[in-house]
């Protein structure tokens, strides 16, 4: 699985295991929403470092790709234009 669907998925996931548990411990409508959002984002902070970091560092790749990508292309029309 990629790294940036793994961590979406792992991010789902905390989150409704913050949604179950709060339901569990009697909280309901939005006040749950708003606990389970908050828990989910703590954790998930200190719990998926290491998969955080794999996605940042495929974004980060992917953007680098297209800024030089997009540099060879600029520089092709510079030279047809010449």
């Amino acid at each position: 699985m990629a790294p940036v669907a793994r961590y979406t998925v792992l991010r789902i996931l905390v989150f409704f295991g913050c949604l179950c548990l709060g339901y569990l411990c009697g909280l309901r409508g939005f006040l749950l929403l708003i606990v389970a959002a908050l828990a989910s984002t703590a954790i998930s902070f200190f719990a998926l470092n290491r998969f955080r970091q794999e996605t940042v560092d495929v974004v980060e790749d992917r953007v680098e790709k297209r800024r030089a990508r997009a540099q060879q292309l600029r520089e092709a029309e510079d030279l047809e234009e010449d």
